[in-house]
């Protein structure tokens, strides 16, 4: 885990995943982004694999405002299932191996 603060200086410089994953160090990215209508927020978040670039996992939530911080929660839910069931395939020799 990197200090957020690092990733501000990507939010509006275009790079490639890959490029971004070397510079902070880091195998895993997730990007979003936040839309507002009067009391109504969508959140679009993506995990990335850094060093192919591909999508791992993908997430939209439509919510009133009120609920930012169940969202986040949900996010984080859903974050640790994905990368959780790429843990036991790691555990059990399967192909997708992440860097330490």
């Amino acid at each position: 885990m990197i200090a957020r603060s690092s990733s501000f200086a990507y939010k509006v410089k275009p790079e490639k995943v890959q490029d971004i994953g070397h510079e902070l160090g880091v195998r895993y990215l997730l990007e979003g982004s936040v839309r507002k209508a009067a009391n109504q927020m969508r959140l679009n978040v993506q995990l990335v694999d850094a060093t192919s670039g591909n999508q791992i996992w993908a997430g939209r939530y439509d919510r009133q405002l009120a609920g930012i911080f169940e969202v986040q929660d949900d996010i984080v839910r859903s974050l640790i299932t994905t990368l959780g069931l790429q843990l036991s395939v790691l555990d059990k020799g399967g192909p997708m191996a992440m860097a330490g």
